[in-house]
């Protein structure tokens, strides 16, 4: 009897489901560690009740569920959206000049420019700044009294014990404006939304280290992240784990797999 021995490899591959159930295209989903599929059955037990002790008279399977686990070390935007349950979105900078920008600031804290409810994470890339206090003066001088990350438009405001004159008691507040230009930049990002896991279709395209070569396609997934992901980390590459089940479409069967053909 011939043996088939398997160590699998391959690629997977998610097809979206747009707003009326049908494929959008099927996106690879870059380097996959683990792609395990599991099968569970639930079923109905029927027990004897007149002897002593209890034997199974029938077992009857009731409910069957097919999902999978995927481990994705490839963190795009479109994988990073899809595990946070968000969308991508692009978003351009201004472009423009801003003047009097008006903060309330303490000492030894940071805070974002071009931050409000129209951008909530703020500006990029901004040059040309100049801070002043309330009114326009007096005029404070970087280095000394303030620091700013032009890439990022993070200021950070020095205390007066490192030589900074912007807050004079670290107990409280000093109102500043500030003057800048943002850059014609460009950016993706994902905001977080509330519409729950993605539908799609799944397709595994095996490239076996050992053995036959079995492909498997998934006609309807609920994709679904699952677990954590390391954020921050000195010695782990940051893994995106997505469980995705198995769902019956109204027409075919839920799972295929096909072998190569000769």
């Amino acid at each position: 009897m011939e043996q088939d021995i398997v160590l699998g490899a391959g690629k997977v591959f998610f097809d979206l489901f747009d707003a009326n159930g049908a494929i959008t295209g099927e996106r690879y989903l870059g380097d996959t560690p683990g792609f395990r599929v599991s099968v569970n059955n639930e079923s109905v037990q029927k027990w004897s009740s007149d002897g002593p002790t209890a034997e199974l008279m029938e077992d009857v399977a009731t409910r069957v569920t097919r999902e999978c686990v995927i481990e994705c070390e490839n963190v795009n935007m479109d994988n990073l959206a899809a595990f946070l349950q968000g969308d991508t979105e692009d978003v351009a900078g201004g472009g423009g000049s801003v003047t009097a920008e008006a903060h309330t600031v303490q000492p030894d804290r940071y805070y974002q420019l071009g931050q409000g409810s129209g951008n909530p994470t703020g500006a990029r890339d901004v040059s040309a700044v100049t801070v002043t206090g309330s009114g326009g003066t007096p005029s404070y001088t970087e280095g000394t009294d303030y620091t700013v990350d032009l890439a990022l438009g993070r200021l950070y405001i020095i205390p007066e014990a490192d030589g900074g004159t912007i807050v004079q008691d670290p107990a409280t507040e000093a109102d500043i404006e500030v003057d800048y230009t943002e850059g014609s930049t460009s950016r993706t990002r994902i905001a977080s939304n509330d519409d729950g896991p993605i539908f799609g279709a799944l397709r595994y395209v095996a490239d076996n280290t050992r053995g036959k070569n079995r492909d498997l396609y998934a006609t309807k997934v609920q994709l679904r992240p699952d677990g954590e992901l390391a954020w921050k980390s000195r010695d782990t590459w940051q893994r995106l784990t997505f469980r995705a089940q198995f769902q019956k479409p109204d027409t075919g069967a839920a799972l295929y797999v096909d072998g190569r053909a000769v």
